[in-house]
């Protein structure tokens, strides 16, 4: 189900997705009219005796990655790398590989397109929900939330002439 947003409705969708209530915006459509939002439903609650955690540093790249610091996952899944859409996860640029249960660090996730300039793109968390060791997202592997909130974290990505 897709809806255009205005310059209020954009505040509300951050917000929404800030809770974990609306899951990712599918990205932004030319001119005024704002982002297109996709409904994908509840996160993947992680209860409090678990834990998921991403820490992601801002950087500087060829263009064709993203390196996240550290991933924490109660479970197997991915780190999914997002264009920003006004200041919330915008369009998919980039999946991990599967990701075990447990700590990862320097996960290096490829991108495309390519990024040619100083970005802002969003990191986050989703957990593998299908066992198919495949990434479905929408429908499947929905984004990782704790106490509410997705796991995910803005960075800003500076690229680098090779």
């Amino acid at each position: 189900m897709r809806e255009r947003l205005g310059g209020l409705g954009v505040c509300i969708a951050t917000v929404l997705v800030a809770l974990g209530l609306v899951g990712s915006l599918a990205g932004c459509s030319g001119g005024d009219s704002g982002p297109e939002v996709r409904r994908i439903g509840k996160p993947v609650e992680i209860g409090a005796a678990k834990t998921g955690a991403l820490s992601a540093s801002s950087q500087r790249t060829d263009g064709t990655f993203v390196v996240v610091d550290e991933v924490v996952l109660p479970r197997a899944g991915y780190v999914v790398v997002y264009a920003d859409g006004n200041g919330a996860p915008g369009r998919e640029l980039g999946v991990s590989k599967l990701l075990a249960k447990g700590t990862s660090t320097n996960v290096k996730v490829k991108v495309s397109p390519r990024l040619t300039s100083k970005v802002t793109v969003h990191t986050m968390l989703h957990a593998e929900d299908n066992k198919n060791h495949s990434f479905d997202f929408p429908g499947h592997d929905a984004p990782v939330a704790v106490k509410g909130s997705v796991v995910e974290t803005p960075i800003t990505i500076e690229v680098t002439r090779s």
